[in-house]
């Protein structure tokens, strides 16, 4: 009786031990693995902030004159706000400055239907 007792005392602390570091174990992979989630997604804004300059200097080159905030989502796609200075801007100036907008992005080899770029009149806005 005592023997059954010893290990069955035994097993349960064995039991609980593996247990307590299984569970640290996967705390570890899953801490790894969210800092390898965070640094993709810094490389990834990274990347997007570079794409970004380089359409607002061929925004900038072509004479327009303009604001420009963008957002990253969690799903990775990005909502661009172009805001023209210009309050006489048409709509054929305002898809002038998108397609310029998308050509970089197409340049960059991103997937444009993960971008959403829409432009303003900034000078209509309310402040």
């Amino acid at each position: 009786m005592k023997r059954i007792g010893f290990l069955l005392i035994s097993s349960s602390l064995l039991i609980m031990f593996t247990y307590s570091i299984g569970t640290g174990l996967n705390k570890q992979v899953s801490a790894e693995n969210n800092t390898e989630i965070i640094k993709s997604d810094i490389k990834y804004q990274k990347n997007i902030d570079e794409a970004l300059k380089e359409v607002g200097y061929k925004l900038y080159k072509e004479g327009y004159s303009f604001g420009m905030e963008y957002d990253i989502l969690p799903n990775k796609n990005v909502e661009i706000e172009i805001k023209t200075a210009d309050q006489k801007a048409t709509e054929n100036v305002k898809n002038e400055m998108k397609q310029i907008a998308m050509g970089v992005i197409k340049e960059s080899k991103y997937e444009p239907k993960l971008f959403e770029i829409n432009v303003t009149d900034h000078s209509r806005q309310e402040n």
